[in-house]
């Protein structure tokens, strides 16, 4: 009967132990299922968080994918602009180049007449200076030769002049003697045979100086 007591006594003990074991067991699984609970929950939140920023990302890259096909396209617009611009400033460029080879072909041409022309002018002015001391010369000498000619236009004058004197002073005596001749003439006979007096005259006359002063005078 003590062993009996006994052995319920070791199995009580037993049992209570492993209750305790069980208890402890499961107190531990309970601290560590709150533990495993407070993990989930943060994990919850988490990626809650997660979820909404991921929403943020996947906004903001749907912006953003938006934004670089709008890019994209202000870029093949801008590319096509530039395009027609470079091919504008092209054919401007190739104008320029070629009014500036025309331009340049104008200049040589100007500069070829402008060495043309001085080339004229230097010659005109040889020419000029070489008739201008033709002229200086031809002036001189018909200078000298009107200075001459004033000289002997002087000389002529004086000397008409002394001519003139001289005449006046030979008439005198003529004209008293062609007076007299007249006034003796009007007796003379007339008829066959007898000269005219105005034949006597022009023998006067003939006979006379060619620088006699005297008058032929008509007859009376």
């Amino acid at each position: 009967m003590q062993t009996l007591k006994e052995e319920l006594s070791q199995a009580r003990e037993r049992t209570t132990a492993a209750e305790d074991r069980r208890d402890a067991t499961l107190r531990a699984k309970e601290s560590e299922l709150a533990m495993l609970t407070n993990v989930l929950e943060e994990r919850s939140v988490l990626i809650d968080s997660q979820k909404v920023e991921n929403a943020a990302l996947r906004m903001q890259g749907r912006m953003l994918n938006e934004r670089l096909i709008q890019a994209g396209k202000e870029a093949r617009a801008l590319e096509e602009r530039c395009d027609v611009e470079l091919a504008e400033r092209s054919r401007l460029l190739n104008e320029s180049e070629s009014e500036l080879a025309h331009l340049r072909g104008e200049i040589e041409i100007a500069r070829g007449a402008e060495d043309d022309l001085r080339v004229a002018i230097i010659e005109i002015d040889g020419r000029a200076n070489a008739a201008i001391q033709n002229l200086n010369a031809e002036k001189s000498q018909l200078q000298a030769a009107l200075d001459r000619a004033n000289g002997e236009r002087a000389r002529f004058v004086h000397e008409l002049a002394g001519m003139k004197r001289r005449q006046a002073d030979e008439s005198r005596p003529a004209e008293r003697l062609d007076n007299a001749t007249c006034a003796s003439t009007t007796s003379l006979p007339k008829g066959p045979g007898v000269r005219p007096i105005a034949d006597y005259h022009e023998e006067r006359s003939a006979a006379a100086p060619a620088s006699s002063p005297c008058r032929r005078i008509a007859p009376c």
